[in-house]
């Protein structure tokens, strides 16, 4: 089970991109292992620009469906690029690009995902900085001459 959906969501959301990236071998346990490699994958990678936003479980579910959206276009990538079908097609790649572009904005603070409120996001300990230091006690000037 994923992190924004079950496997069986995620399978429904590729629709007839499943049967054709997926169901080619005649071995169903292979199948399965192929597409929770990918779902893993893509999540962590969403994972590594989402949580420093949002640190907690996102259990909302409109914020689910947003997110299972991206990992759909990741996923894909990830099933055509492993494959190598040879040249991905461009609506595959732009895909990615611009789910890349989303999280990058998640990020970066300029886009919230839909179902949380951005003002009651919390932000996690790591992104909090506090630096503070002595005055200077030794200088040039004061050491020449030593």
């Amino acid at each position: 089970m994923g992190l924004f959906a079950t496997t069986q969501e995620y399978q429904d959301t590729l629709d007839a991109e499943y049967e054709r990236l997926y169901v080619k071998d005649s071995d169903e346990t292979l199948q399965a292992t192929w597409f929770e490699y990918d779902i893993d994958s893509s999540e962590q990678f969403m994972q590594s620009y989402i949580v420093k936003r949002h640190p907690e479980p996102i259990t909302e579910t409109d914020a689910k469906t947003f997110l299972r959206g991206i990992a759909k276009k990741i996923i894909r990538y990830t099933a055509y690029e492993r494959e190598q079908f040879g040249d991905i097609p461009d609506s595959v790649v732009n895909g990615y690009k611009q789910a890349s572009a989303i999280l990058l904005d998640i990020r970066n603070d300029k886009q919230s995902i839909p179902g949380i409120d951005p003002l009651n996001a919390t932000i996690s300990k790591a992104s909090r900085l506090r630096t503070s230091s002595d005055t200077q006690r030794y200088s040039r000037t004061k050491m020449s001459g030593l």
